[in-house]
């Protein structure tokens, strides 16, 4: 069997790059040929969902290193608590497939770190193939530094969180009615 960690570096080849670019001119997907070194994984998509809420229930899991998030509607999240660490000029890439069936046009990345400080990062959906892996930068390229939104309850400092100290990710639809058909693979940081 080949390692999990070989074919994630195969994915990030310039070559597979080069094949993404080719089939999309869209600003909001990721094209890494520049610089395919320069990105890192920030976590692979291996271990079950810990917690899952919403609609979703029952129309998520991980299967075989993927989450695979095929749900009537995009009212729901799904996540997993585990240590992760970053820079604050990161970007958060997804590795993402979108099905024939998908409606929804925006898909989001909550991370939490020690102090339940929680970042939220949107990725558009819209205008990215189907059919295909592809890397998605999230709207307004924005870092880790910079989420899309902060989640501010009561219980958070209502700061973004710190990316040396991320203890939490979870995917987000954006609660509308709009079936969701999408795999993640991997999130990166570029």
């Amino acid at each position: 069997m080949i390692p999990r960690r070989f074919i994630t570096s195969l994915m990030l080849s310039g070559w597979l790059a080069t094949q993404i670019a080719a089939q999309t001119d869209s600003p909001a997907v990721a094209v890494p040929e520049e610089n395919p070194d320069a990105l890192t994984v920030l976590t692979e998509v291996e271990k079950p969902f810990v917690f899952i809420y919403g609609t979703w229930n029952n129309q998520v899991k991980i299967e075989n290193g993927t989450a695979k998030l095929h749900c009537a509607n995009s009212r729901g999240a799904a996540g997993i608590n585990e240590n992760m660490s970053a820079s604050p000029e990161q970007r958060p890439i997804l590795r993402i497939l979108i099905g024939a069936n998908n409606k929804a046009k925006t898909l989001r990345l909550a991370l939490r770190d020690t102090l339940a400080n929680t970042g939220v990062w949107d990725y558009d959906l819209s205008n990215a193939p189907k059919g295909i892996y592809t890397f998605i930068r999230p709207v307004g390229n924005s870092s880790l530094a910079t989420p899309t939104s902060i989640d501010k309850k009561e219980d958070t400092l209502g700061e973004a969180p710190n990316p040396a100290k991320l203890t939490q990710w979870k995917i987000c639809g954006d609660w509308s009615d709009d079936p969701l058909d999408v795999d993640i693979s991997v999130i990166l940081l570029e």
